[in-house]
Formats: structure tokens, sequence, C-alpha cells
């Protein structure tokens, strides 16, 4: 993991990044250092608006609506990503971080700052059935 920060100019806007790992300490750490040291105008945030969603409101998914899911056809993209997060909580539990902290630093910070906070990602659906479809029918159904 880098644990600077990059900053650069694009289209006279001074732009900072911050270099994260999704399951790190100093990860948290690097976002509040970072956010508390620089004035900024908007936090752009690694997560698509339905992820920012749930970061924001966990509470939310035990309202879910599985009948909306079957209908849309996306049992396949919530299988995968219900795989996918308990495989990253217990690598997290393992090293003793929240799953999703350094994420959660950002979101915070940009309330306590009262910063715009814009998602930046595609929706991971999208993502997760390219993941899905690119496997070869062996590697889907072991």
């Amino acid at each position: 993991m880098i644990s600077e920060t990059i900053t650069f100019t694009h289209d006279d806007k001074i732009i900072t990044l911050i270099p994260t790992a999704h399951v790190s300490q100093a990860s948290v750490q690097l976002v509040h250092d970072t956010m508390n040291s620089m004035v900024f105008d908007a936090v752009f945030i690694e997560l698509d608006s339905k992820r920012l969603h749930a970061l924001k409101h966990p509470q939310d998914f035990s309202t879910l609506d599985l009948m909306s899911v079957f209908k849309r056809k996306e049992v396949g993209s919530l299988l995968m990503h219900l795989l996918l997060s308990t495989f990253q909580r217990k690598i997290a539990a393992n090293l003793d971080v929240p799953l999703g902290a350094e994420m959660k630093a950002a979101v915070d910070e940009a309330y306590q700052h009262r910063l715009p906070l814009v998602p930046m990602d595609r929706d991971v659906s999208i993502t997760i059935q390219r993941v899905f479809h690119s496997l070869s029918l062996w590697q889907n159904f072991p």
C-alpha cells in the first residue's frame, strides 16, 4: 500500500488522491490525517451510489425486497456480492479492522467538513456480472 497522498493539477483544479487498502487501519488514519490537514471542495469516493447508501444505512439490507431482485434478474449478482462480502468480513475480522472503515472515514470527514460527497464508481452489479460471465461453465459450477 502507498502510504502517502498523490496531488496533481488538472484543468486548474488541485486533485489529491488518498490511496487506501480496503482492510487497513493505516488507510483509515491516512484518510483522517489528509482530510484534516488540507482544505477540499469536495470528496469523491470509490463507491457507486448503491454501495454509498449501504455504507451510510447498513440496516436497509434487512428490508431488501427479494421479489424485486428476482424480477430485475439480479439474483446472481446478489449472491456473488454476498459471497465477496463474507470473504472480506472474514479478512477484516482477522485484522481487527471494520470492513470499509477507510470509506466510512472518508464519508464521516466529508460530512464533518460539510463537503459534497460524490460517488464515482460504476454500479458494482456490472462488475460482478462481467466477472461471472467471464468464467467458463466449469468455473461457475465446480
